[in-house]
């Protein structure tokens, strides 16, 4: 069964894939059915349901491009639908990117922390960005910034050990310190990329 599309959602990539996954297997067994039934409006539905594969195949191809800026492999449609993803092996789905929609000045926070401590797997996401400050992250991408913006956290406990109200070496100024990079870094950083991925769970995350 198809998921239910929330009115005002934007299809993203996994939508697609879910999608067509879904025909494909209604696909298959129709033409199992037909194979001894023979039935013209089965004939009729298999033509149906092949043209709805097609025009979303079109589709998800056009936007496999927008999102990676390659041109689709040539059997895209057969590794997404048939092969499966052997273990610590990404799937093609998990390298389109997806829109994670930040803000500038946490943008430029991590701009600053890439290039300065040359963290080689955000470079290319965070290079070159237009004027509207989109940012487009694979799954492997998304992954790397989580785990920037916890080594930024344990970096501030780290470095302002007396932020807890409870402690007599309680700071004011550890405290905000501290504070500044949960709230304005880290907690922003894994609303907005649990936002866009599903696949992390926000509450093991904050």
């Amino acid at each position: 069964m198809l998921r239910s599309i929330k009115k005002g959602h934007v299809l993203d990539s996994s939508d697609y894939i879910f999608s067509l996954r879904a025909l494909n297997l209604w696909l298959e067994d129709l033409e199992k059915v037909n194979q001894s039934s023979n039935d013209p409006e089965i004939d009729d539905m298999i033509c149906q349901v092949k043209g709805s594969f097609e025009n979303i195949f079109k589709r998800f191809s056009e936007q496999y491009k927008d999102e990676t800026g390659v041109e689709p492999p040539e059997n895209l449609c057969e590794i997404m639908i048939y092969t499966q993803k052997p273990k610590g092996v990404r799937s093609v789905e998990d390298n389109l990117k997806r829109e994670v929609f930040l803000s500038s000045e946490v943008i430029s926070s991590i701009v600053d922390l890439v290039v300065k401590d040359e963290y080689t797997k955000l470079q290319s996401a965070f290079q070159n960005l237009d004027e509207s400050g989109r940012v487009y992250l694979n799954l492997e991408e998304a992954e790397a910034l989580i785990e920037l913006v916890i080594i930024e956290q344990k970096k501030a406990l780290l470095k302002y050990p007396n932020y807890d109200k409870n402690l007599d070496s309680y700071n004011l100024e550890h405290e905000n310190k501290v504070l500044r990079v949960q709230q304005d870094l880290y907690e922003k950083v894994v609303d907005s990329i649990t936002e866009s991925f599903k696949e992390f769970d926000k509450e093991c995350l904050i």
